[in-house]
């Protein structure tokens, strides 16, 4: 990554930030950062945590006031997290210990998209899950991987169009 940068930016970078999940203990940090300051030019290191490099980029869009706060959620694959960040001066920092909230996360939210589709569809999916045949079940890995990619659609979109190709 380093290498790309400084190909790209045409010289070496003054610091190496990496960012670790909210939830982490200052050992599991800890470890991290000592892995990977070999890397880090001249030996600068910053660390910050997911939910406030997230909230970093957002802000970069939509500025936020001195004293302003905003709420990060992380959906995972399996698990789904949240946190508050404000602004605090010049800097952001996170103003609340981030929650994990389970077994919720994003294969829950591609099965209510998935479920929407059959009833908006009149049960065509599960039709569809009862027919044994390679060609059902390659309609289904494909309608299910277009769930996927519409419910990742609505991370920055407010609507999306799924079109359902069943045989």
């Amino acid at each position: 990554v380093l290498t790309t940068v400084e190909a790209e930016q045409g010289g070496v970078p003054a610091q190496l930030t990496i960012t670790y999940p909210t939830h982490w203990s200052d050992d599991q940090i800890t470890a991290l950062a000592e892995a990977l300051r070999p890397a880090a030019p001249g030996g600068v290191l910053r660390r910050i945590p997911n939910a406030v490099a997230i909230a970093v980029d957002y802000v970069t869009g939509h500025p936020l006031a001195d004293g302003a706060a905003v709420g990060v959620v992380d959906v995972g694959a399996t698990s789904f997290e949240s946190a508050v960040v404000g602004r605090r001066g010049g800097e952001l920092v996170l103003l609340s210990q981030q929650a994990e909230h389970g077994t919720i996360g994003g294969d829950q939210f591609d099965d209510a998209v998935l479920q929407y589709v059959d009833r908006s569809i009149g049960g065509a999916v599960t039709k569809l899950k009862e027919v044994s045949g390679l060609q059902a079940q390659i309609a289904l890995a494909r309608l299910r991987r277009d769930c996927r990619e519409a419910k990742e659609a609505l991370s920055t979109d407010k609507s999306t169009t799924l079109t359902a190709y069943l045989p």
